[in-house]
């Protein structure tokens, strides 16, 4: 029996960096609900591996040691994490469910979310945010700390708040669920007393915000509610069939910002500068302050903090002409996020946007190679980039419960054409929202046609039969979809050769017998 071949994609996998952020993420989700003399142990025993593993003196030695320390860097901030979560009296107060009153600073924009009670056959609507606790006053005493919380609220005047504002609330202390990197859960009551003022980049970028809903307000159907998603991720206004309709045809990541954003913002900045013959170094300093700039704007999340520190390194690489590889940069860059903020390790929304990315990377230019044997080029590497994407991300779509979307790769190929016009166009309206609003208005309006193009292939896919089949959720998902993905990745290619190759000895023997 002959044994299958390697497939090239492995082969270009760069294990130096690979295996080091990927041991990271595997201790940070093993360690999330571990103490801190747990995870602190786990470290110290990684260190000891490392050493251990130095002594070799060998290639494989030296990159398994870098993955060892890795992971005992990931245990060690677990350790650290949780010791602050375990220290001074907010745990033990959300354990006994009390009332206190707080003062608080947004962390994070307040969201509002609905939802349905069974109990009771009623439907409710509340608001969350994550917050740093400042002040605490419960029972005549007063306590100050720094202590992440988790605030639901039921009030509508939470939204609209920005974060750095601080704020005076009252309401019960509990317990987060296990696994969170919060310290307590704060079900507030009433309304907010503000008692600071955000930050002056905070308020800029509310303005900006404002200013581009209010270019967009005008725009015909949902295209008003859908270019504020693709700018600065707030879907507060898209209808819940639209947000449907996107899901099932695996076009999700179009109707919140991604790393897609960043990338064309940081390229057409970056293509900018090069018309005005811009030198080297003042294309990267101009392209990483748009970079950031888009950051502050689409608010931090997960994605959108992988692109633009990956963007930034590239960046590094055209200012000092030395251009990195891509995957180490994704590489570096997952690691170095997971070390800063070890939440992002349990984000779905941080692990799609780091696998479309490495399928990018890893399947699409061997996929692209072999579809261009058929189809011109362009062609080819339009197909298969939304196919390696999608293939990657499909154990975490799985693991999620986003079942199995049959339309996402031609739904993809095209929509992609229209993605480009409707970020530069939208980022264009906030920038001029706050200064200039008939012109913010113009750009708004330019970039309703591709809006309105995005929300027509997602209706028109999702009512496609089988768009989407039902698949196992939750880690039977992932797993039977990763045991797919390799059987595919594994004889796919093998399959494909040996069946050229019959059709070739047919032609051939029909020929001769001719």
């Amino acid at each position: 029996m002959t044994v299958p071949a390697v497939p090239d994609f492995v082969r270009r996998i760069d294990v130096r960096l690979f295996l080091p952020a990927l041991g990271c993420w595997v201790m940070l989700l093993s360690l999330r609900s571990a103490s801190a003399a747990t995870a602190a142990s786990v470290g110290v025993v990684g260190v000891f591996v490392a050493a251990g593993l130095i002594l070799v003196r060998r290639r494989v030695g030296l990159v398994a040691a870098g993955a060892a320390l890795a992971m005992a860097a990931g245990a060690g901030v677990m350790a650290v994490r949780a010791a602050a979560r375990g220290s001074g009296p907010l745990a033990g107060l959300a354990d006994r469910g009390v009332v206190a009153e707080m003062v608080v600073q947004l962390a994070s924009d307040p969201l509002a979310r609905s939802g349905f009670d069974v109990a009771t056959g009623r439907s409710y609507g509340y608001v969350f945010a994550t917050a740093q606790l400042v002040e605490l006053d419960q029972g005549g005493r007063r306590w100050g700390m720094r202590q992440p919380v988790l605030l639901l609220a039921r009030d509508k005047s939470w939204v609209g708040l920005l974060p750095s504002q601080r704020l005076r609330v009252a309401g019960r202390l509990t317990p987060p669920r296990r696994g969170d990197s919060v310290t307590a859960v704060v079900d507030v009551r009433g309304r907010p007393d503000i008692v600071g003022q955000p930050s002056p980049i905070q308020r800029a970028a509310g303005g900006l915000r404002a200013g581009l809903r209010a270019a967009a307000a005008p725009l015909p159907g949902d295209s008003s509610a859908l270019l504020p998603g693709l700018v600065d991720g707030d879907t507060a206004a898209l209808p819940e069939a639209v947000v449907a309709d996107f899901r099932r045809t695996g076009l999700t990541h179009l109707v919140a910002v991604s790393g897609t954003n960043v990338a064309i913002v940081g390229a057409a900045v970056t293509g900018l500068a090069r018309r005005t013959r811009a030198g080297p170094r003042a294309t990267a300093l101009l392209a990483a302050l748009a970079v950031v700039g888009f950051v502050v704007l689409a608010r931090p999340t997960g994605s959108v903090v992988r692109a633009a520190v990956m963007g930034l390194l590239g960046l590094a690489g055209i200012a000092t002409a030395r251009p990195r590889p891509a995957l180490a940069g994704l590489c570096t860059a997952v690691l170095v996020l997971l070390l800063v903020e070890p939440a992002l390790a349990a984000q779905p929304g941080f692990a799609l946007s780091v696998l479309a990315t490495l399928g990018l990377l890893v399947l699409g230019p061997g996929w692209t190679r072999w579809l261009a044997r058929w189809l011109p080029e362009p062609l080819a590497a339009a197909v298969a980039i939304p196919a390696a994407a999608q293939v990657a991300c499909a154990p975490v779509i799985a693991l999620i419960g986003g079942g199995l979307s049959l339309a996402a790769i031609p739904a993809n190929l095209v929509a992609a054409p229209a993605v480009a016009p409707a970020t530069i166009f939208g980022v264009c309206a906030a920038a001029l929202g706050p200064l200039l609003p008939f012109l913010a208005g113009l750009c708004a309006w330019g970039a309703a046609v591709p809006c309105l193009f995005l929300l027509g292939i997602a209706h028109l896919a999702a009512r496609v039969p089988f768009a989407s089949v039902p698949w196992p959720d939750g880690w039977q998902g992932a797993v039977l979809m990763v045991g797919v993905a390799l059987v595919f990745a594994v004889f796919g290619k093998a399959a494909v050769r040996f069946s050229a190759t019959h059709f070739r000895h047919v032609d051939r023997i029909g020929y001769r017998s001719q």
